[in-house]
């Protein structure tokens, strides 16, 4: 079975509201280039004027009405249209995208109080190459050290010398309340306050439990 290449790159609708003429990313097949919550601002262009190695948001059709916005780098110009790849992707995208369903091409992505260019034409497909080998590199090395990495994990001696502190912030979105857990005011966990479920980066996910949060609630 081939997994839909849009499945987990483009806009999240529930996120907090962007700033005007921006949207809001989330998705992992674009990773190294955006992270959740970057700001895209976009430059609404021609088919004709995009470039290999430009990065593109089009709308991708599922089935007969269901449409989403989805935002992937171009490795490949040819006559049907567009070919496009997510930088963290091993698969090109199986729809070239035309004229119809081109919305723009993405020129700068806000974090935080930056402005970070986005890099296209053969500086973005090179950079795109840097990363996707960066990536095969560090899955190699995590099967490498996963079984060491669950057992460090399990026995609970990180637990003894090394207690980050953390501060924790509750944010009400249209789908329930979440909480997020931040050290230095990067957000390393979360928290769905309606289901429980607990997602916790590494390392922290070393040192930090579900159970350590189990007493927050909405106020």
């Amino acid at each position: 079975m081939t997994s839909d290449p849009n499945s987990d790159s483009g806009f999240d609708p529930r996120a907090l509201e962007p700033r005007a003429g921006e949207r809001l990313y989330r998705g992992r097949s674009m990773r190294g280039t955006f992270v959740a919550g970057d700001g895209l601002v976009i430059s609404a262009v021609g088919v004709a004027v995009v470039r290999c190695g430009d990065v593109v948001v089009f709308v991708a059709r599922n089935g007969v009405a269901e449409t989403r916005d989805v935002v992937h780098r171009v490795v490949r110009v040819c006559a049907e249209g567009l070919i496009t790849r997510g930088d963290s992707n091993h698969f090109e995208d199986p729809v070239p995208v035309t004229a119809e369903n081109l919305v723009g091409v993405v020129t700068q992505a806000r974090r935080g109080r930056r402005l970070i260019p986005v890099s296209r034409g053969w500086r973005g497909m090179w950079r795109a190459r840097v990363w996707r080998v960066r990536g095969m590199v560090r899955r190699v090395l995590g099967r490498v050290a996963r079984k060491p990495y669950h057992a460090l994990r399990v026995s609970g001696l990180a637990r003894r010398v090394w207690r980050p502190d953390v501060r924790v912030l509750v944010v009400r979105y249209d789908h329930g309340p979440m909480a997020k857990v931040l050290v230095a005011g990067r957000s390393v966990a979360s928290i769905n306050l309606t289901t429980g479920r607990f997602v916790c980066r590494k390392p922290y996910d070393l040192v930090l439990r579900r159970e350590d949060f189990e007493g927050i609630r909405f106020p």
